[in-house]
């Protein structure tokens, strides 16, 4: 029997689990810049979700959470956040399989500009940010995570 993959919107049981994928303030500010505080709680993830307008989803495997991720409709592009996989999972290629759908689905709502954020230090996600064809744009931002100076990067796909 092959295995079943879907994408799910976020509620509050899978909001338990993806909380449960991050271990420490630096974690959280990693897949969610300064959008999500430490410790986050399910009930905080699915609150800021709704107020920024995020669409989050999450990939699942057989009834198994792996990543989730989000888009969020800005007035001149759509952003992808959120971008996070399950610590026991990483490597095998779910986060391509995740940002892969989220490029669809803000395709399919006509989006013409697709931005996202990445940490400097973050080169797994990087190299895969660039093979799917997205450029750095030069932006970057200096943020503060546990008394420490990140610096995170913007790329872009133009559709």
């Amino acid at each position: 029997m092959q295995p079943v993959t879907s994408f799910e919107p976020l509620d509050a049981a899978l909001a338990e689990r993806v909380c449960t994928w991050v271990e420490a303030a630096a974690e959280v500010a990693l897949f969610a810049g300064t959008s999500l505080p430490w410790p986050v709680s399910a009930a905080q993830l699915l609150a800021v979700a709704a107020q920024q307008q995020r669409q989050v989803v999450v990939l699942v495997l057989d009834d198994l959470p792996l990543a989730c991720g989000s888009l969020q409709r800005l007035p001149d592009s759509t952003r992808i956040g959120w971008v996070l996989v399950d610590p026991k999972r990483r490597g095998l290629g779910w986060g391509r399989v995740l940002v892969t759908h989220l490029v669809r689905l803000a395709c399919d709502t006509g989006a013409e500009r697709i931005t996202l954020g990445v940490y400097q230090d973050n080169l797994p996600a990087r190299a895969l940010y660039a093979d799917l064809g997205f450029v750095d744009t030069g932006n970057r931002r200096v943020t503060q995570v546990d008394g420490q100076a990140r610096v995170s990067l913007d790329f872009e796909l133009l559709l």
